[in-house]
């Protein structure tokens, strides 16, 4: 009966083999496949997860590492606190001196059963008493930072020194207890991690004052230091020591270029550094997977004689049950003190009847002590509700003791109120344990605390939207209204009733507003959006807010525009729950957006639009003929000698005649055309649907006849003329600024042509304005090639015909333009700014010149000297003509500065400034060109003139036209009555001479006398007494 028992057994047996075997070789069979395919997918993805995968391996071991030694050093706070070695510490002098090998060993033997191979405890009477054999002191050693005074030896192997003082219960010190205890988990992973490849190699570092100490798993020489700062394993090293993670490649090593990364282990202060060969990582896969089939073979044919073979021996077993064992215990302890909520283990504490009086601690993670601001050396044996008795006062105990009992598991929120816990609430869970349990606590204050206000803010916010005067509007996720506050019922005149689940918000917008914005937002998202609810949630289904300008319907039919908002309501997981619209009324800001559209868009005072608006014309003018063909043209009208108006008159007489002037240009023009004011007394027309030039032309011609007709403006009829300049495309530009520039360019040459006229824009204008500013250009640069040149006019006393003065003229050769006259180059001088030192240089060479020939001649000669407005308007021109004075030696008295009548009218304070300045440095003042423009005697008293010069337009012409007599005779007449000097320009004939000399014309100037001459001919003149031509 046993044979056959046996028979059967043995059969069972070879059944279940075999079946181990084919499903073994079917797993192979697959597994080779699963290996082809990830190594076919992995040699794409290698080389971007091989440094991500050394970083993780290096914080794995490094949290390893932290662990173990972390529960090393509780296992020293354990042994310092146990009561044997506080016997030791607390025995007489004579009893502790007694002490002997044996009689220590038997009460400590169970710390060496902890693994501690030397135990010293230091009395404070000097005696020491040790088991165990320590360490020697040459050995390697590198500080922890811990909560006990630690350090990590090196004896072939990694050993954890730690210190610990002994107090009695009442706090008093009874020694030093100094414990040395292996960390073979420490050597273990050293020891295998060369067997990960052929170039892994691991080290554990720690700083010195030097720089680092290092134990390498490949260091065949044991433990080394790296001093050198300019070591890339150092560098990587010290940023571990200060906290940071890194991760980088090295090249200067005996392998090649090495895979990196350094992790700081735990809060011990020690660096973990992993290096591996990039060769080695990146091992092309495809030899991998043609190594695949073969070791399949392989392991196929070694399969079966394996699995019929033995059982291992059950050494081995239990060998690999001790392993497992502490694996599970290292797992335990690192996934607990990487827990973020608190931990606890703790046994029942039964009386005599087995009944559960308390419960003792037996572990506590990092975060318990925290919260119950407790080492776990100082409660590790002691009982729960003796030490925190808030958890029997509270009721805990006796939840915790129905867990034992029941096995039924305990979770709930409670609030705490003891000072031994500094949490307000916590949530427990807690489960049995052997004839213990395990609580979990999690501090939930901030959530309790934060769910409190969230209530309170809910009922705010409700207030806030039934007091808000902006209507809300809440719909579900179908559209359907579910609220609305009372700003919503007074804005649409709808009830709440009437609203709440019967109406969408579509009932409440116009159709043709939907269709729009749909159109809109699907040119904009990409996406076809519909005309129906989707146009307001599109947006906030992407995370956006829909906002925009709409408008409401009301009951009535009436209609309001408003600034609707749309946002998605969502719930504490994110899940969108409806939608919420809110809107106010823009009735006023439509009505003030309109308003500040026509400010902008128009002119404030004339009306007419501006140059935004203007352009925007002229660019749909261009884009229709240019689709369509034909012609349009753009006029630029300038006012002429508008100027003198605002400086005669005041601007408030400028600004009456600009209003007519904009009231006779529409008038004059077509409703299809479009005039505007630019700015100043600028006008620009756009003639529209026009066939050739001479439209343009013909219109000129109306629009001169009619803005030269006089303005009255209060009692005085001005006289009015413009300068228009006309550009028509295409031949005068194809953008609206082309044309206006060279409107601008044809307006000026009007000007230039007598004024009170037009010019078109033609190719040959344009080579003209090109000239110009090449003229611009080369002044600029003219003063510092010295191309200007001086020339003096002799100014004669017609009682004698004696040399009493000269005015100074300036002349320009220039290298690339040639001879360029005055009246060339004088205005383009002012426009771009010339004119201030060219003034300057001219008074400076004319002062050394006219003084040295004063000097030559013996007696003084007078300097006339022409300033233009822009010269008096610069800061300092009175300072300036002061100090070249000084620095020439010339006599102010002598200098005689000669203005236009436009001058005198002026109304800027800086050229006022300037002349009574220089009037008090005793320069002379004189008119220029007196009588062509608006004489004023007030203005002759007011500056005090010492001088005025009769235009020479009036001597040409007085031999031959009465009036230029009467006119000249009148002015001298004036003058000799003001006791002003007159001077005659322009003399040329002796009878012109007599004639003045007849009237009583104090001096002359002009080539009956002499023509301007160099400074050299005219010593010659002077020295010769020549007089006459």
């Amino acid at each position: 009966m046993k044979r056959t028992t046996d028979r059967k057994t043995d059969t069972t047996t070879n059944h279940a083999t075999g079946i181990i075997s084919a499903a073994f070789l079917t797993l192979l069979v697959l597994a080779a496949i699963l290996l082809g395919l990830t190594a076919a997918g992995d040699y794409f993805h290698v080389r971007s997860t091989a440094m991500g995968g050394q970083s993780r391996d290096a914080r794995k071991d490094g949290f390893v590492f932290a662990a173990t030694i972390g529960h090393r050093t509780r296992n020293a706070q354990i042994a310092a606190g146990s009561e044997q070695v506080l016997d030791f510490s607390r025995l007489p002098s004579e009893a502790a001196a007694r002490l002997t090998t044996d009689t220590i060993k038997r009460p400590v033997e169970f710390l060496h059963d902890l693994g501690f191979t030397s135990i010293a405890i230091v009395r404070p009477d000097g005696i020491v008493i040790r088991s165990g054999a320590p360490l020697p002191s040459s050995i390697v050693s590198v500080p922890l930072k811990s909560s006990l005074p630690a350090r990590l030896l090196w004896n072939n192997g990694f050993y954890l020194e730690t210190r610990h003082e002994l107090k009695s219960s009442k706090d008093e010190f009874l020694g030093t207890m100094v414990a040395q205890q292996p960390i073979p988990t420490l050597d273990e992973i050293f020891r295998q991690d060369p067997e990960n490849g052929k170039t892994h190699d691991m080290m554990l570092c720690g700083p010195i004052s030097s720089g680092a100490m290092c134990f390498a798993s490949r260091s065949k020489n044991g433990p080394f230091t790296l001093t050198d700062t300019s070591d890339q394993r150092l560098q990587l090293i010290q940023s571990a020591f200060a906290g940071e993670t890194s991760t980088e490649y090295w090249t200067r090593t005996s392998v090649g270029r090495v895979l990196a990364s350094s992790v700081p282990v735990g809060s011990t202060g020690l660096a973990l550094t992993k290096t591996v060969a990039v060769w080695e990582t990146l091992i092309p896969l495809d030899l991998e997977v043609g190594a695949i089939a073969l070791v399949v073979f392989v392991l196929m044919g070694l399969s079966w004689p394996l699995l019929t073979r033995a059982v291992k021996p059950l050494v081995d077993t239990l060998i690999l049950e001790k392993e497992r064992s502490n694996q599970n215990e290292h797992r335990f302890i690192a996934a607990m003190e990487s827990s973020l909520s608190a931990f606890y283990l703790l046994d029942s504490v039964r009386d005599e009847r087995n009944e559960i009086i308390d419960f003792r601690f037996v572990y506590l993670n990092g975060h318990a002590e925290k919260l119950i601001h407790r080492r776990s050396a100082d409660l590790l044996g002691k009982w729960l509700c003796t030490e925190i008795p808030m958890n029997r006062t509270a009721g805990f105990f006796d939840k915790y003791r129905k867990v034992v009992e029941t096995g039924i598991p305990f979770n709930e929120e409670a609030s705490v109120s003891s000072v031994d816990v500094d949490a307000a609430w916590v949530h427990l869970q807690v489960v049995r344990l052997g004839d213990g349990i395990a609580i979990t606590t999690t501090d939930i204050s901030l959530r309790k605390r934060m769910e409190i206000q969230l209530e309170k803010a809910l009922g705010f916010t409700q207030a806030i939207i039934d007091a808000s005067p902006f209507s809300t509007i809440v719909t579900d996720l179908e559209g359907n209204i579910v609220a609305v506050n009372p700003a919503t019922e007074r804005m649409l005149w709808y009830t709440k009733a009437e609203m709440v689940g019967k109406m969408t918000p579509l009932s409440l917008h116009d159709p043709v507003e939907l269709k729009l914005r749909a159109a809109e937002l699907s040119a904009g998202m990409g996406v076809p959006v519909a005309a129906n609810m989707e146009v307001f949630i599109v947006g906030p289904k992407r995370g956006m807010a829909e906002e925009n300008e709409w408008t409401y319907i009301r009951k009535d039919g009436s209609r309001l525009p408003v600034q609707l908002t749309v946002t998605a309501l969502t719930d504490d997981y994110g899940h969108e729950t409806g939608y919420m619209g809110i809107a106010y009324d823009i009735t006023e800001r439509k009505r003030q957006q309109d308003y500040i559209s026509h400010l902008a868009h128009h002119d404030s005072l004339t009306g007419l639009p501006t140059r935004i608006l203007f352009k925007d014309r002229v660019d749909v003018a261009l884009a229709r003929v240019q689709r369509y063909g034909g012609k349009c043209a753009l006029m630029l009208i300038d006012l002429d000698n508008f100027k003198d108006i605002n400086d005669s008159l005041g601007h408030h007489a400028g600004d009456e005649v600009l209003i007519v002037i904009a009231q006779r240009l529409k008038e004059v023009l077509r409703s299809t055309d479009t005039v505007s004011r630019m700015g100043g007394d600028e006008f620009t027309v756009l003639l529209d649907h026009i066939t050739s030039e001479e439209d343009a032309t013909t219109a000129a011609v109306k629009l001169l006849a009619t803005l030269s007709k006089p303005i009255l403006i209060g009692e005085d009829l001005l006289p009015i003329s413009a300068s228009i300049g006309i550009s028509i495309y295409p031949e005068g530009g194809a953008t609206s600024g082309n044309l206006l520039k060279n409107a601008d360019a044809a307006m000026y040459y009007a000007k230039g042509s007598g004024k009170q006229s037009y010019r078109l824009f033609t190719q040959g204008l344009a080579d003209a304005t090109t000239k110009r500013l090449q003229m611009e250009m080369a002044l600029k640069k003219a003063i510092k090639s010295q191309e200007f040149s001086v020339v003096y006019q002799p100014q004669v006393a017609l009682a004698n015909d004696v040399i009493i003065g000269v005015e100074v003229l300036a002349r320009w050769k220039s290298e690339r333009l040639g001879v360029v006259p005055p009246s060339d180059f004088i205005p383009i001088a002012e426009q771009c700014g010339v004119i201030a030192p060219l003034g300057e240089w001219i008074l400076r060479t004319a002062c050394n010149d006219v003084k040295a020939l004063s000097d030559s001649i013996g007696r003084p000669l007078r300097l006339a000297v022409n300033v233009s407005p822009r010269q008096l308007e610069r800061e300092g021109f009175a300072a300036r003509v002061a100090l070249i004075l000084v620095e020439t030696m010339f006599p102010a008295e002598m200098l005689e500065i000669e203005i236009t009548e436009g001058v005198l009218m002026s109304d800027s304070l800086l050229v006022w400034e300037a002349l009574k300045d220089l009037q008090s440095q005793g320069v002379q003042m004189a008119i220029d060109d007196f009588g062509t423009g608006f004489s004023n005697i007030s203005y002759l008293l007011k500056l005090s003139v010492n001088q005025i010069k009769i235009d020479r337009s009036f001597i040409t012409n007085l031999e031959d036209d009465p009036g230029c007599d009467a006119v000249v005779g009148s002015l001298i007449s004036m003058a000799n009555t003001l006791g002003v000097t007159v001077v005659a320009e322009g003399v040329e004939t002796e009878g012109q001479r007599d004639i003045l000399r007849a009237k009583g014309c104090h001096e002359a100037q002009g080539y009956f006398y002499h023509r301007p001459m160099d400074v050299a001919d005219l010593m010659k003149v002077l020295q010769g007494s020549k007089v006459g031509a």
